[in-house]
């Protein structure tokens, strides 16, 4: 097994169970991870289009489009016209940013101790790595 393979293979060993644990996290406050995405890009944003998403998550439009009317039936997201009458702005109702910011608690816990005795130096290298390798998929 060659490191290149190594590597990749430790990023699977290590996404299954993330994702396990972090869907565990989010079902007590009835999301799962899609949705948890989109909130977070909202949130980080302010407002995006279904496009956007949808580019930012690797995914495709339908996709983002059935987590993003199940977001808006349950009141955690609105839509705002825009000068281009053909696409509508999506945007974090105020009970959105609340489920936000209440679910960014025992995330950030859990995400701390993961990277618990890891520097801030060594996580943004590995920021870095990712994105750059997410570029050349």
């Amino acid at each position: 097994m060659t490191i290149t393979s190594t590597f990749f293979h430790q990023i699977v060993l290590f996404y299954r169970p993330f994702e396990t644990k972090l869907n565990a996290v989010l079902a007590q406050h009835n999301l799962h991870r899609a949705q948890w995405a989109t909130l977070y890009y909202l949130e980080k944003n302010d407002s995006m289009t279904l496009v956007e998403l949808a580019d930012l998550q690797g995914v495709e439009k339908p996709t983002v489009s059935r987590t993003v009317a199940k977001l808006i039936a349950s009141g955690l997201l609105t839509t705002i016209e825009t000068q281009d009458k053909r696409q509508k702005r999506l945007i974090l109702t105020p009970s959105g940013q609340a489920l936000y910011q209440a679910v960014r608690i025992p995330i950030d816990e859990f995400e701390t101790a993961v990277m618990a005795g890891v520097s801030e130096d060594k996580q943004l290298e590995m920021i870095e790595l990712l994105q750059s390798l997410r570029e050349k998929i």
